[in-house]
């Protein structure tokens, strides 16, 4: 049995007190992170049907705001509604930054 198959299904690896920490931890952070913003929507730009640089914008959103997230299973958690907001709206912002560039006309090379 391999070592990540060990860990997942609890075969011993790690020591008993790890495991108690790590699920103390998960815990409490699950406690504290309840409010969900969905990290999957329909991308406007021509292309794939998700947006692939939505996920991005929301971190980095919740990094640039100070406001403590977990990303898990195509959603970013944080801690209450007023900080869903303010992530989602920064976000925007910076996707639309993103749009902004991504739509600018190049100049064409002469030869």
């Amino acid at each position: 049995m391999s070592a990540s198959k060990r860990f997942l299904l609890g075969g011993g690896l790690q020591s008993e007190p790890f495991k108690s920490e790590w699920k103390a931890k998960l815990s409490d952070l699950q406690a504290k992170l309840t409010v969900r913003i969905p990290t999957r929507r329909k991308n406007p730009l021509p292309g794939r049907r998700w947006d692939p640089n939505w996920p991005g914008c929301l971190d980095r959103a919740a990094r640039q705001l100070g406001i403590e997230a977990a990303h898990i299973n195509d959603g970013l958690f944080v801690a209450t509604e007023a900080d869903a907001e303010h992530v989602k709206e920064h976000a925007q912002q910076l996707w639309d930054q993103f749009a902004a560039r991504s739509r600018q006309t190049r100049k064409p090379i002469d030869f």
